[in-house]
Formats: C-alpha cells, structure tokens, sequence
C-alpha cells in the first residue's frame, strides 16, 4: 500500500472543515431559536453531531461523483489513486467509528449502509460487514436483499404462531 499524498490530505481537511461548519451551522439555524430548557447545550451538541454525519455522507458522495473509485490497481500519482486515497481517508477517518464499533443499533445501520458505505465498499477489494456477516451466518445466495437468517427466524416465527 502507498502511502496518502500531501495533496489527499489538504484535500480531506478542507472537505471536513466544510463538513463541520456546515454541522454547525445547519444546527444553528435548525435550533437556535428553539427553547430546549436545562439541556440545550445536550441536544445542540447531538445535533450537530448528527447534522455534520448526514453532511458527511452527503459530502462523500459528492466527491465520489467528482473522483469515482477505479477496479483494480492505480498507478501512482494518478486520479484513481488520489479517489482511493480520499476514499479511505474518509473511511478511516469518518465512517469507520460508525460501522465497526457497533454503539449504533441495526435498524439505523442499515440507512449508514443505505447511505453508500457499503455500495462502495463492496466495488472495493475490502469486505464490508454486510460481506463477513454473509460469509459467516449462511452460505446460500440471497434473495431479493433478504438475508437466509432472517428468513430462517421468519419462519421460525410463523411455526410459533401456528401452534
């Protein structure tokens, strides 16, 4: 692996300095005139949390429609290795504390993956979760976006019910 360019890095910073500003400031102006009592400065702090993720996955996608990833090997210096690099930048940096520490629930899991993580890092060589969780919980392909366990413990269900 080559190692991430100064020119990723500017990049990056000033992609996330207009991601946090704009967190702030879509607080600001969402909240600012609402009365929250004795927590305010709790619920403006989540939701800016929350606004500058949103932000962040709105920012991402745009850079992947500016600089989309390339299958296969980049040379160096060229634009495939700067979209690579941007794109792990953002990963490691950004989406990787929401995906692997599981402190989100499932439900809300399932919209960060909607939200484009998993569509592109499927595309890449690295597996997402969705990819180990299939490899591991069943070997059966999936039909229609349902995964086997789900549908084993669906039916489980439904054998419940009958009885």
């Amino acid at each position: 692996m080559r190692k991430i360019g100064t020119t990723e890095i500017v990049v990056f910073l000033c992609l996330l300095a207009s991601i946090l500003l704009l967190g702030i400031a879509s607080t600001a102006w969402l909240l600012a005139a609402m009365p929250l009592g004795d927590f305010r400065g709790v619920v403006l702090l989540a939701a800016a949390l929350v606004l500058s993720y949103l932000w962040a996955f709105a920012m991402y996608r745009l850079c992947l429609r500016l600089w989309p990833l390339h299958e296969g090997s980049a040379a160096p210096g060229s634009r495939a290795e700067f979209a690579a690099n941007l794109n792990i930048l953002f990963y490691l940096l950004l989406f990787n504390s929401l995906i692997r520490t599981h402190v989100i629930p499932l439900p809300l899991m399932r919209l960060v993956y909607l939200a484009g993580i998993e569509h592109l890092q499927r595309r890449r060589l690295a597996r997402s979760a969705v990819d180990d969780h299939r490899q591991q919980c069943h070997r059966r392909p999936r039909r229609r976006g349902v995964c086997a366990c789900d549908r084993r413990r669906a039916a489980g269900i439904e054998a419940r019910r009958d009885r």
